[in-house]
């Protein structure tokens, strides 16, 4: 994970700050815009890679507590459990749409989508292994399955690499 640091760290990356979210809703497989929901499964968003990171989260009584590093730094100890919550692993990224309106955020403690952003730090890390462009443009996509057993229907995020850019937020190519 170093290399990519480094690899990351060259190119430079332009930072904002993000005021609006985007979210996996796994109950219908939509992902979804801000506060009013709109509907955007099957868009693209660029990743900043530097803004990937990993820690914990507890909810207690409708406030998060979070333990949160960026993403090539260990995992860092689970926190102990508040008032009887128990924390969970949490993954974060910061992304743009194509068209560059805004910075969006993007966390989630679902299995799903910790397995999701896992597994596209390693395509990153491959990526940047061989070339400049280390900034994932990817669809937001989303993948259905039923249990054998229930029958109760799951729904997983997937980030579908569709290309790649050498910067993030009014970089240049």
């Amino acid at each position: 994970m170093a290399n990519l640091k480094e690899r990351l760290i060259k190119s430079k990356v332009g930072r904002g700050t993000h005021e609006d979210f985007i979210r996996y809703n796994r109950n219908n497989g939509r992902w979804e815009r801000g506060i009013n929901r709109e509907n955007v499964t099957g868009f693209e968003v660029c990743i900043d890679p530097f803004s990937i990171k990993h820690g914990w989260i507890i909810w207690d009584d409708g406030n998060s507590h979070k333990v949160i590093v960026d993403f090539d730094e260990s995992l860092p100890a689970a926190p102990e459990p508040i008032n009887g919550n128990n924390p969970s692993e949490l993954r974060s990224f910061v992304c743009e749409f194509n068209y560059g309106d805004s910075l969006y955020s993007f966390e989630s403690n679902s299995y799903g989508a910790r397995n999701a952003i896992d597994s596209l730090v390693k395509i990153i890390a491959e990526q940047a292994q061989n070339s400049d462009m280390v900034y994932p443009v990817v669809s937001l996509e989303t993948s259905s399955f039923k249990n054998r057993s229930s029958g109760e229907t799951f729904n997983n995020p997937i980030f579908e690499v569709v290309s790649w850019k050498n910067y993030f937020r009014g970089g240049h190519e």
